[in-house]
Order: structure tokens, then sequence, then C-alpha cells
């Protein structure tokens, strides 16, 4: 299995949801998307790109987002991310006991996430990013 890179967010790097993606609206040329831990200098861990292993989010170590603490309501295997297109990755809940959400809504079947929008899995939440660089 490929290791995936794990980096201290200090949030100089990434794009916010209240920046521009392009001038046109649309991603262009090949995003970095990240997925960081929602406080301040929080890890975080490269999302896969196309053609790359969907990344797992859970408190087993074989996860490569592995829950930073010990949040009691993360399942060992609680959600998976997947390429979906430029710009945009898939969330699965992987039939965790207290399930995943996204943007406060509760996932039931796949559903796309993008930068600015929040991941819940348990009482931890991460948020998606972009580096500048790949603009």
């Amino acid at each position: 299995m490929s290791e995936v890179p794990v980096t201290e967010d200090d949030g100089s790097a990434a794009l916010r949801a209240d920046q521009p993606i392009a001038e046109s609206g649309t991603v262009t040329g090949a995003v970095k998307g990240w997925l960081v831990l929602d406080e301040p200098g929080g890890p975080r861990v490269g999302l896969p790109a196309q053609g790359e292993p969907a990344l797992i989010v859970g408190r087993d170590p074989s996860c490569q987002a592995q829950v930073p603490f010990d949040d009691t309501h993360v399942s060992r295997r609680h959600a998976l991310l997947s390429w979906f297109s430029p710009g945009w990755w898939s969330v699965t809940d992987l039939c965790s006991s207290n399930g995943t959400l996204v943007g406060g809504d509760r996932v039931h079947d796949p559903i796309p996430i993008t930068v600015g929008q929040f991941l819940q899995v348990g009482r931890t939440v991460y948020r998606i990013e972009f580096d500048a660089a790949e603009r």
C-alpha cells in the first residue's frame, strides 16, 4: 500500500471556500486536496487523485487518516473518501456505528464533497482544502 503524506497545517497553503478556484469558477489542472483536522495546527492527509486508492478514516492503525485522539464514537473503519472528479471526492460511510456527516447531513449513500465542506466522523470534524499552488 502506498504511503499517504501527512503534514501539519498552518493554514497558509490552502484555499478556503470564500476564495475563487479559477476565473471561470471551475477547477483547472491537477488539484491536490487535503483532509484537515478542523482545529488550529491540525494534521492534514492528502486526498486521493484519479486512479489512486481510496482513503479510509477511522481508529484502526491501518487507516490512512487515523483519528488523532481517542474518539470512541469513531469506528475502526468509519468512512471512505475516493476521487470523484477534479476538485471533488466521494464520501461513503462504512456501516459505522455513529454515522458520517457531510455539511451536517448524514451520509446514507456515497455523496460528493469539495473545498470548504466539513466531514464529521464521530465527534471529530475535518474540512476539505486545496493547495493554493494547484488552482
